[in-house]
């Protein structure tokens, strides 16, 4: 009777590791799939740049105002502005001054990539004196 008692512990505890090693295994392999999941959010979610070249930025009387998604950024003298950490995602870029006492405006759509730098040239339309 103690003969088959221990035959049978040894048993099932033959069982329980063979379970618990299932367990370890099944665990660990979901637990990479979810460390790899959230560096792909992470890496999803880093912001990203948008490089911004008014090309007759410089023909303005009092620089250029800049805008993003129609929120006034900053006020330029120049030609060159960069927007950091912006989401990644379509942004609206807008740039607006005064050239020979005219406003003009100007816009264009940004698709921002995770931690890219995107390029946005613009030109204030100005329009040609008639003769």
């Amino acid at each position: 009777m103690i003969q088959r008692i221990k035959e049978f512990l040894v048993t099932i505890n033959s069982h329980i590791e063979q379970e618990t090693q299932t367990w370890i295994s099944e665990f660990k392999t979901n637990l990479a799939e979810i460390e790899k999941q959230a560096t792909k959010q992470a890496e999803a979610a880093r912001p990203g740049a948008i490089d911004i070249t008014v090309t007759n930025g410089m023909d303005t009387e009092d620089g250029f105002t800049v805008s993003l998604d129609g929120m006034e950024v900053r006020k330029v003298r120049g030609t060159k502005y960069q927007i950091g950490y912006v989401p990644p995602g379509p942004h609206k870029i807008g740039v607006s001054g005064s050239i020979k006492g005219e406003q003009l405006d100007a816009s264009e759509l940004a698709n921002v990539a995770p931690g890219e730098i995107t390029n946005v040239t613009l030109a204030l339309p100005v329009k040609e004196a008639q003769p």
